[in-house]
């Protein structure tokens, strides 16, 4: 049976430093168990490549210690290494005598690498083991909702709602299905309920200002856009879909700010180049504007190329 390893209640880095190096100290060095322990702690205070190889050290020793493949799986996956992660649940798969988390975790991690064919039969294996498990549901009904069933997703994430009706992530990612299903009202309420839960949840308010521009509420999105924006400046998304509602208002000039910006951080956001193209156009800067409909061409956005013939061609 795989227990899940204990987390540290450490209160601080220095402190569990001098603990793991006293821990490195009075066990044995050559037990696997010590290595394990100290790679826990390691991990505790996110030295996880550190913790890696310490557990890569405990399981060289007793290659049956799953709790070691546990948690060398944990810390690859916060290093990013999903594959790697991957391989650890494989093991745990492999020997466990109740591998319902098992497989849940290796689903998640499959749903990074997007392989959600892969995540959808983990997470189902999960579930027939376990349907009571909000988080299986959840990440089942995420995967879903990638993989184009937004009807199964959608009952998914309603059911772990009814297991726990506080879970907004769920409701936020029910309303990214809703969307999908231009159910725009229902998304809307979902991403209301999610953000009555928690008010610093940024997509929940970029999901609602979709589904409010999609609703030809553009003052609204916009509003939810900039909320977005002053919870993460980085996310620019959000400023490219409030260009584009500031630009069906009218208010051009203020879309080109946005656009400016988007353009800042991604040089081959073609969509962006072209939306640009025609703002600039409507505050007549025709020069401008056709500079923007080459390089979304050159970029490989068809669309550019009859505005370019109907309005560049002196440019």
């Amino acid at each position: 049976m795989i227990r899940r390893p204990p987390r540290s209640t450490l209160s601080s880095s220095s402190a569990a430093s001098d603990v793991y190096k006293r821990q490195a100290i009075e066990l044995n060095d050559s037990s696997s168990r010590a290595y394990y322990q100290r790679g826990l702690l390691k991990a505790s205070i996110q030295m996880y490549e550190e913790a890696v190889a310490d557990y890569n050290r405990s399981i060289e020793l007793d290659g049956n210690n799953l709790e070691a493949f546990y948690s060398r799986g944990e810390s690859r996956a916060n290093l990013e290494d999903f594959m790697g992660a991957i391989e650890d649940y494989d093991k745990m798969i492999e020997h466990a005598q109740n591998p319902a988390l098992a497989y849940k975790q290796r689903g998640i991690f499959k749903m990074k690498i997007m392989d959600y064919k892969g995540a959808e039969s983990d997470l189902a294996l999960a579930l027939d083991m376990d349907n009571t498990d909000k988080e299986i549901l959840y990440n089942l009904g995420q995967v879903k909702t990638n993989l184009n069933n937004f009807d199964e997703a959608i009952e998914l994430l309603s059911q772990a709602l009814r297991i726990d009706p506080n879970y907004y992530l769920a409701y936020g990612t029910r309303g990214g299905a809703h969307i999908r299903r231009n159910n725009y009202r229902q998304a809307i309420a979902d991403f209301d309920r999610a953000i009555t839960l928690n008010n610093e949840y940024k997509r929940a308010y970029y999901g609602r200002g979709i589904a409010k521009a999609l609703s030809n509420d553009y003052p609204g999105s916009i509003q939810d856009f900039n909320r977005v924006i002053e919870l993460d400046n980085q996310f620019y998304q959000a400023y490219y879909n409030r260009a584009v509602s500031k630009a069906i208002q009218g208010n051009h000039k203020e879309a080109l700010h946005d656009y400016d910006i988007i353009i800042k951080a991604d040089p081959r956001n073609f969509e962006a180049y072209y939306n640009r193209g025609i703002s600039r156009m409507n505050t007549r800067d025709t020069e401008g504007a056709c500079s923007d409909f080459r390089r979304a061409l050159e970029l490989g956005y068809q669309p550019a190329e009859p505005m370019l013939r109907m309005y560049c061609r002196a440019n």
